[in-house]
């Protein structure tokens, strides 16, 4: 049977997820956050969690999202830049909070770096997760941030990436901030979600194979028509 000491550990091997259990000295024992795809990896998160949801010793909430292959590979990359210690990551929210947005609702972010200064990266991946378009930087190379600073999103530095048009439907947006250069050009903008994503892959092995640091931050959001 599943002890809360192997939880956290049991959660992070989750595959088509982003989720954190952490241990608590007091209050609930167990806190639960994050992402995962709907249908079996849900499922799984919910047998191994239910035990602990009933006995009282969980709180939190974990966001579902459809798993569709590039949301799945979205999260299992976010996932393995865990090795940041919670406190010190990347911290990514929307303005307000809502996670369903209609049409011409500006999509407004809060972004913060985490504990160590370098580039930021923030892409919105839609139709499915088909498609990733590069919301910072739009164009060129991303510029460097301290640590803990406040990122501007948007060419007016507002925090606004857009304003919600078709395709509806869930979205996916990540914030990828690492303290050594990704790529050496700039990305097309537009571009396939899984040509990017398998790139971004590689080039988060390769900073982390020169000493570097990656923290990445997800968020999922229902866009509708009026």
């Amino acid at each position: 049977m599943l002890q809360e000491a192997d939880l956290p550990a049991s959660v992070a091997a989750l595959a088509c997820s982003d989720v954190t259990a952490r241990l608590q000295p007091t209050g609930p024992r167990i806190f639960l956050s994050g992402l995962i795809g709907a249908g079996a990896p849900r499922a799984a998160l919910d047998a191994m969690t239910s035990r602990f949801t009933r006995a009282g010793v969980l709180q939190g909430s974990v966001m579902t999202f459809p798993a569709s292959p590039q949301y799945c590979r979205a999260a299992d990359i976010a996932r393995s830049a865990h090795s940041v210690k919670p406190d010190g990551a990347i911290k990514l929210s929307l303005q307000g909070e809502h996670t369903r947005l209609l049409t011409s609702d500006p999509i407004v972010l809060s972004l913060r770096m985490p504990d160590f200064g370098g580039e930021v990266r923030v892409d919105y991946l839609t139709d499915g997760g088909a498609t990733a378009v590069h919301a910072e930087p739009t164009s060129g190379m991303p510029t460097r941030h301290p640590a803990n600073s406040a990122v501007p999103i948007g060419p007016k530095g507002d925090g606004n990436i857009g304003t919600v048009s078709e395709p509806y439907g869930i979205d996916m947006i990540m914030a990828v901030a690492s303290s050594l250069p990704l790529f050496a050009a700039p990305r097309s903008n537009p571009e396939t979600a899984d040509a990017y994503l398998s790139d971004l892959a590689a080039a988060i092995d390769e900073v982390r194979r020169q000493g570097g640091q990656v923290s990445i931050g997800l968020l999922v959001l229902e866009t509708v028509s009026k």
